[in-house]
């Protein structure tokens, strides 16, 4: 059976949009077949994104890819799919063990702090709640490579993914030298595609 791998985008993304096309040419170059995941992000929580994708994915012996939102989806799945490979990128700091601090962090930032502070936000995180980083790294089993960009502005997610390197066995911390929380960007991209060169 040939190989198949998962794509699931970050939050109000959607894989129409053009850098998500050219992951999945990448995996289509290494003879992995992609198949497109994408969510109805509105008004939803992240229970509610787990299981749009949880009725998408099919099999065991997948590769789960995700950015951000997608990558933290993807995470959870995997508990429950057991997939060969989870490839995290940007992994979202919005676990348990990491929503006071990522919160603290957003309030610098004038447009972020009103964007988190919307009804569906704050929804959204007393939700968030319920996933512990810690309760779940100790269900994955599979290969996981963790991308993580190291640009102005990314501290907590380079925090999240060192400690999600720390407690998931079978784990690879991959740095994105430069590049922002923006999986467009030429850095993302290039190393994406390293990375599925690999599998």
């Amino acid at each position: 059976m040939r190989k198949v791998a998962y794509i699931i985008p970050g939050f109000s993304e959607s894989n129409k949009q053009n850098a998500y096309k050219k992951i999945a040419g990448f995996f289509r170059k290494k003879g992995i077949r992609p198949v497109p995941v994408d969510i109805s992000w509105k008004k939803g929580v992240m229970t509610d994104y787990v299981s749009q994708a949880m009725k998408r994915i099919k099999g065991k012996d997948v590769c789960l890819f995700g950015f951000s939102f997608g990558a933290m989806i993807s995470l959870i799945a995997s508990t429950k799919i057991k997939p060969r490979t989870l490839i995290l990128c940007s992994l979202s700091p919005w676990f348990k063990e990491d929503i006071d601090a990522t919160k603290k962090f957003f309030e610098n930032d004038k447009k972020a702090k009103k964007f988190i502070n919307t009804p569906s936000w704050r929804k959204q995180i007393i939700e968030l709640y319920d996933y512990s980083f810690n309760e779940l790294a100790k269900k994955i089993k599979c290969k996981t490579i963790l991308l993580v960009e190291t640009g102005k502005g990314t501290s907590v997610s380079v925090k999240r993914a060192k400690d999600a390197k720390m407690k998931i066995k079978n784990s690879k911390l991959v740095l994105v030298r430069g590049a922002k929380h923006n999986i467009r960007q030429k850095q993302w991209l290039s190393k994406i595609k390293e990375v599925i060169s690999t599998l």
